[in-house]
């Protein structure tokens, strides 16, 4: 099955972020990756796609957008989000879907703390 890509969209709401995140949703260049969270329980959208660069919150996804692709990630499907163009005004993204991310066994050696058997 093809997977949708979801072309020229916008990250809404930045302008209701704080003063950091909006600085850095000011930061984003093209290229950059975004991260894509879901957030079934926003109280204005149950269908809400978080955009995040890194750890920060910088918007949401576009609500019309959102609704066909919170159904594809809540069955388990991940998706990314490249930035096109990052203007004053708006922040343009393209969505594809990744591959889901790998959870390997980290080894005792590899532990950054000790390790309690």
């Amino acid at each position: 099955m093809k997977l949708p890509v979801f072309k020229k969209c916008l990250v809404v709401g930045v302008r209701y972020r704080t003063p950091f995140e909006r600085t850095v949703a000011a930061s984003v260049a093209p290229y950059d990756g975004l991260i894509l969270e879901r957030e079934p329980h926003n109280s204005h959208d149950s269908g809400a796609v978080k955009v995040l660069h890194g750890s920060t919150h910088i918007g949401y996804v576009q609500r019309d957008v959102a609704a066909p692709l919170s159904r594809l990630m809540d069955n388990g499907i991940f998706y990314m989000a490249t930035v096109v163009k990052n203007c004053r005004s708006s922040i343009i993204v393209n969505i594809h879907p990744i591959d889901p991310p790998k959870h390997e066994k980290v080894t005792k050696e590899q532990a950054p703390l000790e390790v309690v058997e």
